[in-house]
């Protein structure tokens, strides 16, 4: 059978998030409850002997269609594992969350900047909900801190955003 292309397939884009919650975070990275985690910007580093799990929950802003989900550790407070949840919810508090994966970290042996882990998946998702375990131990971790520099989440909108209709200046009477 001859390969074809097809028109109507759609490709795995970069997915524009916000970041709507964290647990506890350092006061300096405050700027990640406004934009998306990434390594230009803070990223997310939790606060000082935090407990376990800490929660990181990104509004997609739209329901999207998540095919993967790219996340790249902090350096010296790695976590051991994040579990990554999604929810098609209108509200991020909805208890209707289901389990997407876990991304377990590894440890590198030159303490080289760590590699982004992958998790690939096949969902309808409003919210992202990370559960961030406990660090990997590391002598510069003495608060046992975690952090995350880069969540990339790749898919499509599953209908296209459209803006509100514009205002009829006849309504406002």
């Amino acid at each position: 059978m001859a390969w074809t292309h097809r028109k109507d397939l759609k490709l795995a884009d970069p997915v524009p998030y916000k970041c709507a919650f964290v647990s506890s975070q350092v006061n300096t990275v405050e700027a990640v409850l406004t934009d998306s985690l990434k390594t230009s910007g803070p990223g997310w580093l939790s606060g000082p002997n935090p407990d376990f799990p800490q929660a990181v929950v990104l509004d997609m802003v739209y329901l999207a269609n998540v095919v993967k989900i790219q996340v790249t550790p902090h350096k010296t407070c790695r976590p051991e594992s994040i579990e990554v949840w999604s929810s098609r919810a209108e509200d991020r508090n909805d208890k209707k969350y289901k389990s997407l994966g876990v991304i377990v970290f590894k440890e590198t042996i030159d303490r080289r900047p760590p590699d982004p882990k992958p998790l690939f998946v096949d969902t309808l998702a409003k919210w992202l909900w990370f559960q961030v375990g406990p660090p990997k131990t590391y002598s510069t971790n003495a608060k046992q801190q975690v952090g995350i520099d880069e969540i990339q989440v790749f898919g499509y909108y599953d209908k296209p955003p459209t803006p509100p209709p514009p205002e009829d200046p006849k309504d406002r009477r």
